[in-house]
C-alpha cells in the first residue's frame, strides 16, 4: 500500500462551505482546482462529483485550457481564500500558525506546490504522543534538503499575513471565470513585494517535521531557564530536539541567558513553531520568531505562558527564583534540568 505524507492544510480536506461557481458546487479545493483546468462545463460538473484524489487524477487526462500557466496561481488563491475565509474553523487553524513558515512537504515529487521529503518511520514516540504510522499515510516528513517552489505554502502564508488581501479580493464568483481577472490577479501575485520567497531547505535536511497535526491540537511546551546559563547542556539539547520532533508549539520568554540560548538553538535548527513572550513594546531578545506582548510584569508574562502550556522544560542554575516559580505553576508537568 502506498503511503503519503499528510499535511493538515491539504487541498483534499473537505470545505465547511462548498465553492460555488456557475452553479457548480465543489466540495474541496482540489475539486475546484482540477475542474478549473478545463473550460468545458460538462467536464467541470463531472469533476465536481468525484473524490478529490480521483478528481486530481482525472484532470490530468483532459486537455488543459489554453491559458493555464497564466491563471493557475490565481485559481489556487481563489480556492484557498474560499476555504480559509474569516470566521471559519480553517481560518482559525491558519491564524494559529502566525510567524511560522508553512511547507507543503510531500513524497510524490511535487516541487511546484511543495518541497520534497521522505516519510519518517512510523510507530509510537511515547505513551501519550504517537508518530502516525506510515502505513495509513500519516507519517511525519523528513525534508530531503532539495528545493521546491512551495507555492501552496507560500500562498497560505500570504493569505494569513497580507492585511489588504481580503478587502481587495473579489467575492463575486462571476469574476473567477473571467480570463482577464485571473491573469491580472496572477500577475499581481508575482510582482507583490510581500509575497513569501522560496524556502531555503538546506537547514531542514534530515529534520523530522509534523505537518499532519492541526495547529490547534499541537502540544504546547513552555521553556524557561536561568539568566546565568551560559551554554545549553547536552541534556537540554536532547529534550528540545524531542520537543521539535513532536511538532510542538514552543512558548519562551525574551530574557538573556537560557531564553536566548534556546531561541538561538531553535532558529539554527530551522524550527519556526515558536512564540516569544515579552512585556513592553517589543522583546528584549528575539532570534526571529513571532512574539506576543503581555501587559504587566514578567511574573504576569510567566503566569500566562504556564497557563497556556501543556508541559514545561526548565533549565535551572543558581536556583533562579523565576524558573522555580514556573515549575511550581505546573506541578508534575515540568522536566527539570540542573546546570
Amino acid at each position: 500500500m502506498t503511503a503519503w505524507i499528510k499535511n493538515w492544510f491539504s487541498n483534499m480536506e473537505s470545505l465547511e462551505k462548498p465553492i460555488i461557481v456557475d452553479g457548480i458546487e465543489y466540495p474541496t479545493v482540489e475539486n475546484f482546482y482540477a475542474a478549473s483546468k478545463t473550460l468545458d462545463v460538462q467536464q467541470k460538473r463531472k469533476i465536481a462529483t468525484l473524490t478529490p484524489s480521483v478528481a486530481k487524477k482525472y484532470a490530468r487526462t483532459i486537455p488543459l485550457r489554453f491559458d493555464w500557466e497564466e491563471v493557475k496561481l490565481a485559481i489556487m488563491l481563489i480556492g484557498l481564500m474560499q476555504k480559509f475565509y474569516p470566521g471559519s474553523n480553517w481560518h482559525k487553524e491558519l491564524m494559529e500558525t502566525r510567524g511560522e513558515e508553512l511547507l507543503e512537504l510531500n513524497n510524490w515529487h511535487d516541487i511546484v506546490w511543495g518541497v520534497p521529503a521522505n516519510i519518517a518511520p512510523g510507530g509510537q514516540n511515547n505513551s501519550k504522543f504517537k508518530i502516525q504510522n506510515s502505513k495509513n499515510g500519516q507519517g511525519k516528513a523528513i525534508p530531503t534538503g532539495h528545493q521546491g517552489n512551495n507555492w501552496l505554502g507560500r500562498l497560505l502564508m500570504f493569505i494569513r499575513d497580507e492585511p489588504l488581501l481580503w478587502q481587495n479580493f473579489s467575492n463575486n464568483a462571476a469574476e473567477w471565470e473571467r480570463q482577464k481577472y485571473l491573469v491580472e490577479t496572477q500577475e499581481w501575485l508575482l510582482r507583490n513585494p510581500n509575497f513569501p520567497s522560496v524556502p531555503n531547505m538546506s537547514n531542514l535536511k534530515g529534520k523530522i517535521i509534523d505537518n499532519g497535526t492541526l495547529p490547534s491540537q499541537r502540544l504546547k511546551v513552555v521553556i524557561s531557564g536561568s539568566r546565568t546559563v551560559a551554554q545549553l547542556p547536552a541534556e537540554a539539547i536532547i529534550r528540545i530536539e524531542k520537543i521539535m520532533e513532536l511538532g510542538a508549539k514552543i512558548l519562551i520568554g525574551d530574557c538573556f541567558g537560557a531564553d536566548y540560548l534556546v531561541q538561538t538553538f531553535l532558529k539554527q535548527s530551522g524550527y519556526s513553531r515558536v512564540t516569544v513572550y515579552h512585556t513592553g513594546n517589543s522583546p528584549r531578545n528575539n532570534a526571529g520568531f513571532a512574539s506576543v506582548g503581555v501587559n504587566g510584569s514578567y511574573t504576569q508574562r510567566d503566569r500566562i505562558m504556564c497557563s497556556i502550556a501543556d508541559y514545561g522544560l526548565a533549565i535551572i542554575k543558581d536556583n533562579s527564583p523565576g524558573t522555580l516559580k514556573n515549575i511550581q505553576r505546573m506541578p508534575g508537568k515540568v522536566r527539570l534540568i540542573q546546570v
